[in-house]
C-alpha cells in the first residue's frame, strides 16, 4: 500500500510540478499558421536606430522603417506609447508583383489584406522607392510596440501584429499570404 501511496504521490507532484511550469512559462494564446517563421530563431536587434521621430505641432509622430537586403522596405507606427495604438504595417519595393499595403482588414477578425501601390512593381512598371530606412539582415527581427517584423533567406519577409490577437503577413517571390 505504501508503494502505491509513493507512486501516487510523484505522480501528482510531477502534473503539479508540470502545471506550474505551464503557468510560469506559459504558451503562446494562437499559435501562428504554418509556413510562419519562427520568429524567436531570428537575432533580435533594437529598434531604436531604425525609428524616425519629428514633431509635427506639439504632437511626436514616429514609424519604424527598415530596409531588406533584398530592396524591400517596411514601416509601422511606432508611438512613444504603443500600448492602444494600431500598428499597421506598409511595405514595398522590389518584388515579383505580390507586395503592397498590409493593413488590417476590413472585417472584426482584424486579419491583414495584401494590396498594391500603384507603382507596385507590375505590369512593367517599376517598383519605386524603398522608403530609405536602416538595413534588416537576413535572420535579424525588429520588434516595436505589438509588432515584429523579420528577414528570412529566400527573399522572404515576415511581420506579426499582436495587438487585437495574432494577426500577420508573408512576404516571399513565390507566394505571399496574411492571416
Amino acid at each position: 500500500m505504501r508503494a502505491v501511496s509513493d507512486r501516487v504521490r510523484r505522480t501528482f507532484g510531477a502534473v503539479v510540478l508540470g502545471v506550474m511550469a505551464t503557468s510560469v512559462f506559459g504558451f503562446p494564446a494562437q499559435a501562428q499558421p504554418a509556413g510562419f517563421p519562427d520568429l524567436s530563431k531570428f537575432t533580435a536587434v533594437a529598434a531604436e536606430p531604425y525609428i524616425t521621430r519629428w514633431f509635427k505641432g506639439a504632437t511626436e509622430m514616429s514609424f519604424l522603417a527598415f530596409v531588406t537586403p533584398y530592396d524591400i522596405g517596411c514601416t509601422f507606427a511606432a508611438p512613444p506609447e504603443p500600448s492602444d495604438f494600431e500598428q499597421g504595417v506598409s511595405c514595398g519595393g522590389a518584388a515579383d508583383c505580390v507586395i503592397g499595403l498590409a493593413e488590417p482588414g476590413d472585417n472584426n477578425a482584424g486579419t491583414y489584406q495584401l494590396s498594391h501601390y500603384f507603382h507596385g512593381g507590375c505590369d512593367g512598371k517599376s517598383p519605386g522607392p524603398t522608403n530609405g530606412g536602416s538595413l534588416l539582415a537576413v535572420g535579424q527581427k525588429v520588434s516595436y510596440g505589438h509588432v515584429t517584423c523579420a528577414v528570412d533567406t529566400n527573399r522572404t519577409v515576415a511581420c506579426l501584429n499582436t495587438g487585437s490577437g495574432e494577426h500577420g503577413f508573408v512576404l516571399k517571390p513565390s507566394v505571399s499570404w496574411t492571416f
